[in-house]
């Protein structure tokens, strides 16, 4: 019998086949010629997921309960992984599958960062708590690879692709969550190395062999300023023998995810290597939260859709009143939306992630490029367009990926009925495991502000959707089309709200009346979710019908989206246009109390 592999999801191969740009991506990361072309890479990029789906079907699905119910095993001042996951990591490991996006001089495959992100949702759809152990070792290794000095690219990057170190990420301090400023942790020049001392919080995989941390390099700093990035080995040689360089404290005890360890992280005058220039620790750590937003979105979209695979399977076998509950109209009407939204998920995520591999791989072109200076000019602009796009993109990604699903998880639960509410089904633990995905890597409100935040300074994000002559022939037909004509109904909605919210930050420039930019300032805030959610279905419904005027089988698709939220659409704008302000009038009182 032979193996199943998730990669050959109907949805997964629709997007891999018609929908990602190859062409743009592959020449960026892979040396083309006749011997090498852009349709070999693509068929080993699917040999190569359609392997690694296979290992999360088969090898880590199964013990996912298990790993669960276990939760953290500590044993003299050390976490041990459950059994389920060492034995799905030496697989990783054997398929030289930890780090599939990191560069070939460094012993990684070298593979578009979106095969990175495929095989993440996947992993995530047999045991969400497995990712964030095997999410590290290539992004510890990435950011190496991007800001490190050759000496610590050649002495860690090569030790994380080959499984040798695990890694973790130090940010969070207990006073210093979403406010990167308020970090305590020192760092203080010693010759050749920095010594850090602090305490990290709520640090995922804190067990892995290697950190980065983030710490105050610059004393006399205050707030974001004089931040620096270190890489801290947890053991060093002293003597001649292996000591701690740091320790581990608390294990959290966590709603979901149980089999991921969560730490925190003592630092005493632990030795620590500077990452790259001194004080560029936040621009560091953003490029850190780019990929791990992706990742954390690829996470929600692989549990929302095991629970859609699991309430169809359940749905079809629960008989009452004579048939299966499937056979239902409220409940087959419950699945339909819980598969739209899937979809809908998936379009938005890939779209995401496709923007940043072709960010990523013009960046690293522009570096490198040495020929004339009109094309590279060029390249330059086109790199600043998926820098912004990416930029753009990534907030409502992260947003809607994870609020979606932890809607679904729960719909998933209401089909199981009381049974969902038991142990002896998965549903309760992917409701679970999908709650942290709103939280970590930036909470969706953090993701509302940046959204919002971007889009009142450009709000042009819909016109890179597509070229611009494509984009002229899509207006022309706006009413040649009935999903046109919603279509530009959303649009019409969204721009209502942005208008709104823009139009008092000019008048106060134009007046350079401070207390009004102020208030302006406020009020978008306040209302920032409800514009985030409107960007998203904006975007998404306009990916949507691009989608069905391409391939008609994804008409149901488009239009069912539509029907769903061009209403709340419509509710939305509403809410943001309507000037109601009793919350910061309550909140104004509060602070003169």
């Amino acid at each position: 019998m032979a193996k199943k592999t998730y990669f050959l999801d109907e949805d997964i191969q629709f997007h891999f086949k018609n929908t990602i740009n190859w062409k743009k991506i592959v020449p960026l990361f892979e040396n083309l010629d006749d011997n090498f072309t852009l349709k070999q890479a693509v068929n080993m990029y699917h040999d190569t997921l359609k392997e690694l789906g296979s290992i999360a079907a088969n090898e880590l699905e199964e013990t996912a309960r298990e790993s669960d119910e276990i939760g953290i095993i500590c044993q003299n001042g050390d976490v041990i992984y459950t059994e389920g996951f060492k034995k799905a990591l030496k697989a990783f490991k054997q398929s030289e599958a930890l780090a599939l996006n990191v560069k070939p001089e460094y012993e990684g495959p070298g593979m578009p960062g979106f095969i990175h992100m495929i095989n993440m949702e996947m992993i995530c759809r047999a045991d969400a708590a497995f990712m964030t152990v095997y999410a590290f070792y290539s992004g510890v290794a990435k950011t190496l690879e991007v800001f490190a000095s050759e000496d610590l690219k050649r002495q860690y990057i090569p030790k994380l692709v080959k499984g040798e170190y695990g890694g973790s990420m130090s940010l969070t301090e207990s006073d210093a969550g979403s406010d990167l400023g308020q970090i305590r942790t020192i760092a203080e020049r010693k010759g050749d190395h920095w010594e850090i001392t602090g305490t990290k919080t709520f640090i995922t995989n804190g067990n892995g062999d290697v950190t980065l941390a983030l710490a105050r390099s610059d004393q006399k700093s205050a707030g974001t300023k004089g931040l620096s990035m270190f890489v801290v080995p947890r053991y060093i040689q002293k003597n001649g023998s292996k000591i701690s360089n740091f320790s581990l404290g608390t294990a959290e005890h966590k709603l979901g995810i149980h089999a991921s360890p969560t730490l925190e992280l003592l630092f005493d005058k632990s030795i620590g290597y500077l990452v790259g220039e001194e004080g560029q620790g936040l621009k560091q750590m953003f490029y850190l939260m780019n990929e791990a937003r992706l990742g954390v979105s690829a996470q929600a979209l692989g549990i929302a859709q095991k629970a859609l695979e699991e309430a169809k399977e359940y749905a079809s076998e629960r008989v009452q009143f004579g048939k299966p509950i499937s056979q239902h109209e409220l409940i087959a009407d419950k699945l339909l939306d819980m598969e739209t939204d899937v979809k809908a998920m998936r379009s938005l995520l890939y779209k995401g992630c496709e923007y940043e591999d072709i960010r990523a791989g013009l960046e690293e072109k522009v570096k490198n490029f040495q020929g004339d200076p009109k094309e590279k000019a060029r390249l330059e602009r086109e790199f600043k367009k998926y820098k912004y796009l990416t930029r753009e993109m990534v907030p409502i990604v992260k947003y809607f990926v994870t609020e979606k699903c932890i809607q679904i998880t729960r719909d998933n639960i209401q089909i199981h009925g009381g049974n969902g509410y038991t142990t002896d089904y998965l549903a309760e633990l992917h409701l679970r495991d999908s709650i942290i995905t709103t939280i970590y890597e930036g909470t969706s409100q953090i993701q509302a502000l940046m959204a919002m935040g971007d889009t009142l300074k450009k709000s042009r994000i819909l016109p890179y959707l597509e070229p611009l002559r494509n984009r002229i022939k899509w207006i022309k037909g706006i009413f040649s089309s009935r999903l046109n004509r919603k279509a530009i109904k959303a649009e019409i909605y969204f721009n209502s709200a942005v208008d709104y919210l823009k139009r008092p930050f000019v008048l106060a420039g134009l007046f350079k009346n401070k207390k009004k930019k102020k208030a302006a300032l406020s009020y978008a805030m306040l209302y920032a979710e409800r514009l985030t959610r409107l960007k998203a279905y904006h975007v998404i419904i306009h990916l949507l019908v691009n989608e069905a005027k391409r391939y008609p089988e994804r008409r149901p698709l488009a239009e069912r989206f539509i029907r769903n939220y061009l209403p709340e659409m419509k509710k939305e704008a509403a809410f943001i246009r309507s000037g109601e302000k009793s919350t910061i009038a309550n909140l104004n009182g509060s602070k003169k109390g």
